[in-house]
Order: C-alpha cells, then sequence, then structure tokens
C-alpha cells in the first residue's frame, strides 16, 4: 500500500469522526493496514563531550584500513550505560565532519546543513536550507505544523551561536524556535482560551503586520548598498517563511486542535524535568500526529547548576586532565545519555494504531557540531528508532576520519522519507548500509 493511501484512509476515518474509535481497532486486520507515517527529531547540544568517555574503548583514533566504513556490534562506553537497556534500539556514528566548517562553533551554526559558510562573499556568514525543512517540505503537507523548531534558551548559549534555532528556509535563514513549554503547547494544542473566530482574527492581525513590515522594501532595495541588499534579502526571506506559516496556521484555523490529556507540570521545574517534559510534549506531538518533523536545540547549562558545578558550558569544554572540568564535562555526558534514554522509554512505550510503538517509526539524531574542547572534525552522532522500515540497530558505524562529510548522512535520511536528492550540503555519498532493514 502507498504512503499516500494510509494518509488518505487515515483522514477518511478522522473526518467521520471515527478518531476516538481507532486504538480499539489495534489488534485487527484493518488497523494493520494503516501505515504508520515515518518520524524525525533532530537533537543538537553543544561543546562536545570527553571522547575516552563517549566513545567505546575498541575504537581506533585512527583510520588503519582501506575501506571507508568499519562496523562493529556497539559495545556501550562508560558515559553511554543508561542506554543499556536501549542497545538494540540505537547506534553510534562516528568520525563525520562538516567539511566547511572554519572555526570553533561554525559546526554547530551548520550542524543541520552542512553549509559552506564561507561561499558569499558578500555576507560574513551564508547558510543553506537544513536537512529538517527538506523532509518538512514534503512531509508537511500532510499535518497542521510541517515542523516545529524548539529551543531550550534564549539568546547565544551552549556554544551555538547564531540563529534562534538550528533549522534554515530556503534561503539559509534561521527559524524562530519555541523557548518555553507553555510555547510548544499553545503551538500545538491551542489556546483553549480562544475561539475559533478569535484564532482567525488573531491571525488575521499577524498577517496585517507581516504586510506593513514587508511594504516599503522594494523601494528601499532601489537605493542602498550592495551589502545592504543582502541584509534586506535575509529580512525578506525570513517574513515569507513566517506568512507561509501564517497561511497554513489560516487553512487550518477551523479544524479542532485534537483532544490531549497532556497537562504541563506547575510550580518551577529544574532543568532535567523541563527537559524531560518537552520529551513527553514531543511525544504527544508525534503521537497526535501534530507534525512528523522536530529540530530541538537543547540546553546543558542548567543541567550543569543543578548536579552542583559551578562552570558554565564553555568553562566545561577546555577541560584539562584530572580537572573539576573534565568531570563537569564527564557528568554532563552521563546526563545527556539519561535523557536520551528517557525519550527512548517514551516513545517506546507509546503505541500506534497497527500495534507498533512510536518509536518504531521514528529516527532519533542525537549530537553536537563540537567532538571535544573546539575540535570540529570527527564529530559523534547517535541514532535511534526503526525509522519505519524496521532498521537493524545495535551498530557502531565508523568511517574515515576528517573526510567523510555529514552531509552524506542528511542526504540518507532525506531519501529515506521518499524524497529524491542528489546532494545535500557538503555530501558527496549515501550512508547505504545505515538504512538498511532488518
Amino acid at each position: 500500500m502507498s504512503h499516500s493511501s494510509s494518509i488518505n484512509r487515515r483522514s477518511l476515518i478522522k473526518a467521520a469522526g471515527l478518531g476516538a474509535l481507532l486504538p480499539m481497532f489495534e489488534s485487527s486486520a484493518y488497523a494493520k493496514s494503516l501505515k504508520p507515517p515515518k518520524r524525525v527529531i533532530f537533537i543538537g547540544y553543544g561543546y562536545g563531550h570527553y571522547d575516552q568517555g563517549w566513545f567505546p574503548n575498541n575504537v581506533s583514533q585512527k583510520w588503519h584500513c582501506n575501506s571507508q566504513e568499519k562496523v562493529k556490534k556497539l559495545e556501550l562506553s562508560s558515559s553511554l550505560q543508561a542506554l543499556a537497556q536501549y542497545k538494540n534500539d540505537v547506534s553510534l556514528i562516528s568520525n563525520l565532519s562538516p567539511i566547511h566548517a572554519r572555526w570553533p562553533h561554525a559546526g554547530c551554526d551548520t550542524f543541520l546543513t552542512c553549509a559552506n559558510p564561507d561561499s558569499n562573499p558578500l555576507r560574513p556568514f551564508t547558510n543553506t536550507v537544513s536537512v529538517d525543512q527538506v523532509i518538512a517540505k514534503e512531509v508537511g503537507k500532510y499535518t497542521r505544523i510541517s515542523s516545529m523548531q524548539i529551543n531550550g534558551r534564549t539568546g547565544n548559549y551552549d556554544g551555538w551561536g547564531r540563529g534562534a534555532s538550528m533549522s534554515c528556509n530556503e534561503s539559509g535563514e534561521f527559524l524562530n524556535g519555541l523557548n518555553t513549554l507553555g510555547d510548544i503547547y499553545r503551538r500545538s494544542f491551542g489556546d483553549p482560551e480562544l475561539t475559533v473566530s478569535e484564532r482567525r482574527k488573531q491571525l488575521s492581525k499577524h498577517r496585517s503586520l507581516l504586510v506593513l513590515s514587508n511594504g516599503g522594501t522594494k523601494s528601499l532595495a532601489k537605493v542602498i548598498s550592495k551589502e545592504d541588499k543582502e541584509r534586506l534579502s535575509q529580512f525578506t526571506d525570513s517574513l515569507r517563511s513566517i506568512e507561509k506559516r501564517i497561511q497554513k496556521d489560516m487553512a487550518w484555523a477551523d479544524k479542532p486542535y485534537p483532544k490531549t490529556n497532556f497537562q504541563i507540570p506547575s510550580g518551577s521545574l529544574n532543568e532535567e524535568e523541563k527537559i524531560k517534559t518537552c520529551f513527553d510534549l514531543i511525544t504527544e506531538i508525534f503521537r497526535t500526529d501534530l507534525t512528523r518533523v522536530i529540530s530541538y536545540r537543547m540546553s546543558s547549562i542548567g543541567l550543569l547548576q543543578q548536579m552542583g558545578h559551578q562552570q558554565n558550558t564553555h568553562a566545561m569544554s577546555h577541560w584539562a586532565k584530572n580537572s573539576q572540568d573534565l568531570q563537569c564535562q564527564i557528568d554532563r555526558d552521563k546526563k545527556l545519555a539519561e535523557l536520551l534514554a528517557y525519550l527512548i522509554r517514551q516513545l517506546k512505550n507509546t503505541k500506534e494504531i497497527d500495534g507498533s510503538s512510536l518509536l518504531d517509526n521514528t529516527l532519533i539524531f542525537f549530537g553536537t557540531g563540537i567532538r571535544v574542547h573546539h575540535v570540529v572534525k570527527n564529530i559523534p552522532m547517535i541514532m535511534a528508532g526503526g525509522g519505519g522500515i524496521g532498521m537493524k540497530q545495535g551498530k557502531h558505524y565508523s568511517f574515515k576520519e576528517n573526510v567523510t562529510p555529514l552531509g552524506n548522512l542528511w542526504l540518507s535520511t532525506i531519501k529515506h522519507f521518499g524524497i529524491d536528492a542528489q546532494q545535500f550540503g557538503d555530501s558527496n555519498n549515501e550512508l547505504h548500509n545505515i538504512f538498511k532493514a532488518v
């Protein structure tokens, strides 16, 4: 059965008012004919890892064979022990590099784009479309929200540098992210205080303000310098992205938001509780099929403070042997593994209509644009989930160091979603073995 026919059948059931009955059909042949959609979440964080704790002990730092790829059974390192229960649901991918990154943190700026920041001489920094937005352009047609961008914190935190999220539109401009649990909830499940009419009025007001903002740009472009035209172009590109979102929101305004029993915990939350609640929200968002593409720029600063460390994440990343900074880095790494295990558990315990789990049909990419200290080559990536095709996890894929583009992974991911693409960012090949089904 084709992907589109699955979508249409599901839509017909919901349109007939039978959506609430779907869980009752989990064991029936009819339910099994409804193939759940593929989903993906990209989770990024800053400042790398302590190599000897994050990578398995049997991994040589040097390449000693002619092959471009080595595949081994995954052996969990000391920092990844929290994933032991889910060892068959995760794989480690090592030695992928943002080839064009020229300075510390540029690997984070281009983590999902793999762009060449120096490609346009009129701009001090140039980016291109991010992998999540390429996927969202196709699969977002079927969902209320084309894609969702989430930030752990606003501002230049955790070494991420530019942008309000990890995601970039087709012009390479960073998309705005959702910064609080309340923002994520309202974007997903609406404001219960607003009627449909009030929601439409609010969207119309936003669209009017957008038109006013864009009104004078054409005349202004005739009298400014080339450099300022580039800046103006960035501004108008951002406006177009917002306009597209408003147009889609208007098209869905009369359709009710999905029902949910999820409630954001009251009271103040520490950083770990905020991240876990965000993962709970993401699970509910995927369960209700609000979107199938999410990027999450996760913060670590609060985690350090919560664990009793006085350093900020930048000081942590400059650790020396046998130092407090190194212990801080190790503790942070272990906490990241624990949080990933929590997300895996939530997705694994949430059932789809055909009896599979959300994890079976979701890909999780969990990584950083920096390997260690401020080194932007040979970064680590953890991949989890079944991706909708029963991918065989529990592997360690190690590629030729310094020369294997990170873009190869994103190109392969794009094609995994059935999108015809020949290249992405710095890619020069596909990673065929990773996306083989069991």
